[in-house]
Order: C-alpha cells, then structure tokens, then sequence
C-alpha cells in the first residue's frame, strides 16, 4: 500500500469513529429525554455536519438540488431556517424576501416571492470548493475567467471602501430556459482568487466607466480575463437586483462573526 493510500485509509476511519461518536452521543441523549424524532434529526444534522467537513461532496449535491420554481418549503427540507432575511422591493407592489443561508464553504441567498425561489447566488469563500455553475456552460467555479463565459448582455462594477466587485449577467434563450444567469467576484469573500494589483485594475476600470473614457473597453475586456468568479447564480431577476442583495463586508461580518482572512 502507497503512503497516500495509508493516509486516505487513516482518514476514512477517522470520519467513520468520528461520525460514530457523535451520532451515538446524540442518540442517546433524546433516546433519555424521550424525542425519538428528535434522536433522527439529530443523527441526520450530525452526519451532515461531520461529512462536510472532511469531503464536498455533499455540499455540491445539496446545491444542485435547488432551482428556480422550487417552493420554500422544498429550500427548507434541505437547508433549514435562514440565519439571516430581508425584504427587497423591486416594484411598488412586488417584494421579495431574501433569505442568508452561511456555511464555511459559501454563503447561499435565495430570492423568494409568494414562498416560490425566484433566483438564487452562491458565493465562494474557499479556493478549492469548486460546485458547477450551470449544465449550460458545464464549468466549476473557481476554474474559469469572466472572459470564459459566453451570452453576456449586462454587467455592473462596485470600487466603493464598502465592498469591490464586479457583476455579469448572461442570458442562453431557449437553451437556458429564458433565465438570466449571475457571475461575479466580491473581494472580502476570499483572499486567493485577487491581489492588490487585480483590484487596483478593478477600480480603475470602474474608474474609466464613470468618466466615460474611451479606453474603458480595452480595460474591462483585460479586467474579464483576470478575474476568477467565485459567486454564480440563476433566476428570473435584474442585474440590479442581484447587486442590491450582496452584503457589505461590514454588514457580512456582523451577521456572520466572521472576520476577514
């Protein structure tokens, strides 16, 4: 045996005793407080907490499973209740609730309108937590340019001291079911995927649309093959909406505890 596959082997049997302790642990205290519902919720979150920590795999399938025209009460079975909502208008007489779903992994919004998902985005904290975007353009996130991407028809740029990002939105038509789908880069979510120069030349480029210079095509076009995505997304709404939905990093770290790394 390989010393990679000794050490995949301790590893294995590590997650089983340690999936084990705790499972047990749990089942016996609501078995003693009489919850045996209680003891089957408790063994599932469990398992779920401790496979997430040591594979994604669970993680990418669970993400997979959501899609516009679910009901909330599907999104609940499998996430649960949100951490975090709020409600956004995007006509006098149209408001969604938008609920915050965090995970060390990646932070999941979900638009919802009459307890029907409308859109939803995910973002990256993690350079190696690499989910599928879309069957449409059949990529990982993490592992391709803005420039990769095909269809775009919107975008917007955000160089402001609350938060630096830059947002797409690419429409498939028929193939990709009349919806609108979201990529984008929020700096304060990783450290891995930009450097001080990338978001130098952000700025800058969101500098040159502000003057309406005309070398803003050259820079935007340089900005889109530096830049990774490490948020994506789908649904039925603007650009604009999407952007209004992102947090600051101030109002990230305060409804999350996390500080920045």
């Amino acid at each position: 045996m390989t010393q990679e596959s000794k050490k995949t082997s301790t590893e294995r049997k590590y997650l089983f005793t340690r999936l084990t302790e705790i499972i047990t642990a749990s089942a016996v205290f609501c078995i003693a407080i009489g919850e045996i519902d209680g003891t089957i919720q408790s063994a599932n979150h469990y398992y779920e907490k401790v496979i997430s920590e040591f594979t994604d795999t669970y993680d990418y399938e669970k993400l997979s499973k959501i899609h516009v025209g679910n009901t909330q009460h599907y999104l609940e079975t499998l996430f649960g209740k949100p951490m975090v909502a709020k409600d956004l208008d995007e006509a006098p007489n149209k408001t969604y609730k938008v609920n915050y779903y965090f995970t060390e992994k990646y932070l999941f919004t979900v638009f919802l309108l009459k307890e029907r998902i409308s859109a939803y985005t995910v973002l990256n904290f993690k350079d190696n937590f690499h989910p599928n975007v879309n069957k449409i353009e059949n990529k990982k996130l993490g592992k391709f340019a803005l420039s990769d991407l095909n269809n775009l028809v919107d975008y917007t740029l955000d160089s402001s001291a609350s938060m630096k990002s830059v947002l797409q939105v690419h429409e498939y038509g028929r193939q990709g079911f009349f919806r609108k789908y979201y990529y984008g880069y929020i700096d304060y979510a990783t450290k891995t995927l930009s450097n001080k120069k990338d978001l130098t030349l952000l700025r800058e480029t969101a500098n040159l649309e502000m003057m309406g210079d005309e070398a803003f095509e050259d820079e935007f076009l340089k900005m889109q093959r530096v830049f990774k995505p490490n948020l994506y997304g789908e649904g039925e709404l603007t650009l604009m909406m999407i952007r209004k939905s992102l947090l600051t990093e101030l109002e990230f770290k305060s409804y999350f505890s996390r500080e920045k790394e």
